[in-house]
């Protein structure tokens, strides 16, 4: 229960120097200590809750709770919290146990919904595929209103859930959760904080929500703007980087002076140093250097290396043009693309490229430039130690602590989506083979050139990741019956049978009591549906690619074989960084080369101890009894 100020209590704070616009506006609670208040200026309507604890400032001072050389503006303090040297703390009520030090202005200025509703230009510079983010903006929602722009019904339909929940949000009162600190700051406006946030010598904050947790808070620091922004929970925004409408997804971090505008960040992206303009990271981006731009482009599971840029202007109608590249992409150090372009899934990149490719029907595949030609080597990355190394990581790095995470991820590699685009580019170099002619040891396909040898291999890679995928899921669900292999599709994460997905889509159509909750709960269900409906895509694929009649247990040896065949490749590429062109440089000074080994070993460890390496050799140990 609150009560007024009573005469004593009057005299007290007035003799620790306080001032009140009107004494009787100012409401207490249990436990107030007025000797704990002062030097304080109150203006409006103040609530304050009992001050009798104790809070450690620095880590190392312990001193009383309470509110000291400040002013307040219409404010409630929680119990247990301590705020000192505020210029202005208007229109907020502070939670329990929160640290507000050394700010120069936290206020709410007018009616805000704390970023909720911000429209992103993301893709399209331009705004042809603007977005409005929310608090519980998922990769999948997101890619749905984004990317399907010819299903007209489905934007309206998540522009008036966001449109209802924006103005079920509205207010003219901030909020602080519980356990949060906000020290050193410059201007915090119109911003919502949750629990056990910490925000710290932050520039500017303007019209944001920080979406701390208790089990997942949110770190805002050193030398931050952000301006029109939402963070999820988990995430980490820091040392100098800027961000402007942008929705900064669960447990990711952005740090080291990066700089975003109109960028959608979701679950577990890693962006540092570089800068990101109109770009829709799917999980699991990672761009980590200074000199690296991503413009326009779609990217998921993602890896941008040093120098690596793209260009959405050419100059004619504006910076209109996007790219997409599919999961697992990575872009080596220098490499360029001229926008529009469409890079398959698991691609390696290298080289400048100007004439937009389309490699989407080959996956796995280095595109490489050379002196101005395109080279395609099909299926190359699934040999890459590279790859494998990725495949493992990605799910050990899931940072996310909730127990109902944002984001629906798909971490399988070989999938429906994945692994039905290799039967389609095995055919497709079957047809290459069967109907072109080489010249001077190359096929030429679009301007695009594939020799001989990597087309051969390409057929050889494609199979084996057809017969890995197949082999491993018999053996984890049994043979299947004859299904229906629908084409898939990646959702920004999450994989799906396309069918599954426009029916998705009818369901929200046809529900008129839809809401944001539901919403969230029907992406779920639909991540949920995997393994039923991957069970049923292989059953189709086993019936027309093995016939109906193959036991389970030769798909288990088949697959087993062609697995150890790849891991076998797999070493052979993670053996060349010990080989003597990958070890220039070590052993500085030695007059041996038993000293450069030793350097060598010291530095990296012997091969056969790496951790890829021996959990490739296990599984080749584990395969060898299946076949």
């Amino acid at each position: 229960m609150l009560r007024l100020l009573t005469d004593q209590e009057i005299d007290i704070l007035e003799n620790n120097g306080c001032i009140a616009e009107d004494w009787s506006r100012i409401k207490v609670g249990n436990g107030f200590l007025p000797e704990n208040v002062q030097r304080t200026k109150f203006y409006g309507d103040i609530r304050l809750f009992g001050n009798t604890g104790t809070v450690l400032l620095d880590g190392v001072v312990a001193t009383n709770c309470g509110v000291f050389d400040s002013v307040l503006h219409n404010c409630e303090v929680g119990k247990d919290s301590y705020i000192e040297h505020v210029s202005m703390l208007s229109n907020y009520n502070i939670s329990a146990n929160c640290v507000i030090r050394n700010v120069q202005r936290l206020a709410v200025i007018g009616e805000t919904s704390f970023g909720n509703g911000v429209e992103v230009s993301v893709m399209d510079e331009t705004g042809g595929r603007k977005i409005p983010i929310f608090n519980r903006l998922s990769a999948v929602v997101a890619y749905l209103a984004v990317f399907y722009r010819y299903k007209t019904d489905i934007l309206k339909i998540i522009q008036h859930l966001v449109a209802d929940y924006v103005a079920s949000i509205t207010t003219t009162q901030g909020f602080i959760g519980e356990g949060s600190q906000i020290e050193g700051c410059g201007n915090i406006i119109n911003t919502r904080i949750g629990e056990c946030a910490e925000v710290s010598q932050v520039i500017s904050l303007e019209n944001g929500s920080i979406n701390s947790a208790s089990y997942s808070p949110v770190v805002v620091r050193n030398g931050v703007i952000a301006k029109d922004f939402i963070i999820a929970c988990g995430s980490v925004v820091e040392n100098n980087s800027h961000i402007e409408r942008c929705f900064v997804g669960e447990s990711s971090k952005i740090a080291n002076g990066f700089t975003a505008h109109d960028s959608l960040f979701f679950a577990n992206c890693q962006l540092e140093n570089g800068e990101a303009c109109a770009i829709f990271a799917a999980p699991y981006t990672v761009s980590m250097h200074k000199s690296t731009l991503l413009i326009g482009g779609l990217f998921s599971f993602f890896n941008a290396g040093s120098g690596s840029n793209q260009s959405n202007h050419l100059y004619k109608l504006g910076p209109i043009h996007q790219g997409i590249t599919e999961r697992g992409v990575k872009f080596a150090s220098g490499s360029y693309i001229l926008w529009p372009a469409k890079i398959g899934a698991f691609s390696m990149v290298m080289g400048h490229h100007y004439n937009h490719p389309d490699t989407s029907d080959f996956p796995f595949s280095y595109l490489i430039e050379k002196s101005g030609q395109e080279y395609l080597v099909p299926g190359a990355s699934l040999r890459s130690a590279g790859t494998h190394r990725d495949v493992r990581k990605w799910p050990k790095r899931d940072e996310r602590k909730s127990t109902e995470p944002i984001d629906s991820i798909s971490f399988e590699w070989l999938s429906p989506y994945t692994v039905g685009k290799c039967i389609d580019a095995r055919n497709t170099l079957l047809q290459i083979k069967k109907q072109l002619k080489p010249v001077d040891g190359y096929y030429t396909v679009e301007g695009i050139k594939i020799k001989t040898t990597a087309l051969e291999q390409g057929i050889e890679l494609y199979g084996a990741a057809i017969d890995i995928f197949i082999g491993e899921r018999v053996e984890r669900f049994g043979k299947p019956e004859p299904g229906i292999a629908d084409s898939w599709v990646d959702l920004a994460g999450l994989l799906a049978p396309k069918d599954e997905v426009n029916h998705f889509m009818a369901l929200m159509c046809n529900d008129e009591g839809l809401t944001i909750a539901k919403l969230s709960k029907m992406v779920c269900s639909l991540h949920a549906g995997y393994d039923e409906w991957c069970n049923e895509w292989c059953g189709a694929i086993i019936d027309s690619e093995y016939g109906s009649d193959i036991s389970a247990d030769e798909l288990i040896r088949r697959g087993a074989e062609a697995k150890i065949w790849l891991l076998k490749m797999v070493l052979s590429d993670a053996a060349k960084e010990f080989s003597p062109a990958s070890t220039v440089g070590f052993g500085m000074d030695a007059d041996t080369m038993e000293q450069v080994n030793c350097d060598i070993e010291n530095v990296r460890g012997a091969l056969e101890d790496n951790p890829l390496v021996c959990s490739l050799l296990e599984d080749i140990l584990t395969l060898e009894t299946k076949i």
